[in-house]
């Protein structure tokens, strides 16, 4: 009996590994959107970027998610703040060019709604961070509008703290610049990589 209960134990943990999928993000444009605000009494700044890469491997709670989000592309819409938001004395995007998300824990709250906690690093700096995601998997109809392989959705909204990241607000920016920023993400992704539409 020792050698079939073998073989079913391995036959179920293969069938464990064969369910998983991986999710890539950063299709196009189109498919993500990112975007970043700090709102103050004196200005209000609302940024986006529509680049994004990476992979969610679904297992669960125990999925794994690594994205990553290019700062050269982060954009406010006035070009002089953009130079500003690159510089080292902000993200310093030529030392530290990405934002990145690494996480392997998940609670489900039902209803699509997964707490996720990870790593969230900003200016080379890394910290962790617990949000809520919503995953919802796109039905047939709608992801062969998308194209092939299976898709999700995946939307969020967390808030940064510049200074958990050593990003120090500038006394010229000071009352102008909030410490604390939101970020709502909405980004696509398919089970089929190299998909460019």
């Amino acid at each position: 009996m020792k050698p079939i209960f073998t073989a079913i134990l391995f036959f179920g943990i293969a069938l464990q590994v064969y369910a998983q999928k991986t999710y890539h993000f950063g299709i196009s444009p189109k498919h993500t959107n990112i975007t970043f605000s700090s709102e103050t009494i004196l200005e209000t700044i609302l940024g986006n970027v529509n680049l994004i890469e990476g992979t969610i491997v679904e297992n669960g709670e125990k999925s794994i998610v690594n994205l990553k989000v290019p700062v050269s592309k982060m954009k406010t819409g006035i070009d002089l703040r953009d130079e500003h938001l690159r510089s080292p004395q902000w993200l310093n995007a030529e030392k530290n060019p990405f934002i990145q998300f690494e996480s392997n824990q998940a609670k489900s709250l039902g209803n699509d709604l997964w707490e996720v906690t990870g790593n969230f690093t900003m200016n080379g700096v890394t910290k962790p961070i617990t949000i809520k995601v919503q995953v919802t998997p796109l039905s047939a109809d709608k992801a062969a509008v998308y194209g092939p392989g299976e898709w999700i959705r995946v939307k969020s909204e967390f808030k940064v703290k510049l200074s958990d990241h050593q990003v120090k607000i500038a006394k010229t920016a000071e009352g102008k610049v909030n410490d604390e920023w939101t970020v709502k993400v909405t980004i696509f992704g398919t089970t089929q990589p190299n998909i460019k539409k």
